[in-house]
């Protein structure tokens, strides 16, 4: 019999949010990119100077990569503490990794 592997989200899987996704761009002239790097994975650094990169020759304004630690207890104020992050960009990149 093959091991049996129990995955355990810190949230409910199936809870409803209700967050709503912004726009997509259109352009990504003028639009300054965030990352969040949750850690996971192992290729962030190739993958942020690339994209870096890609979005400087689309026009794009800037990158910033912001840490969040998804895996600590406190998931609410992690949420939160993104928000001054959100204010400062446009286009964001999230979700690799896992």
């Amino acid at each position: 019999m093959p091991p049996v592997i129990t995955v355990v989200l810190p949230v409910e899987a199936a809870a409803a949010t209700a967050v709503q996704l912004a726009p997509r761009l259109h352009s990504f002239s003028g639009v300054p990119f965030g990352i969040v790097d949750n850690g996971l994975w192992k290729a962030m650094r190739v993958f942020t100077d690339y994209w870096r990169s890609h979005t400087a020759d689309q026009g794009g304004t800037g990158m910033e990569v912001t840490p969040f630690d998804h895996l600590a207890p406190d998931f609410v104020e992690q949420q939160r503490a993104l928000g001054p992050f959100g204010r400062r960009v446009r286009g964001v990149v999230t979700g690799l990794g896992n």
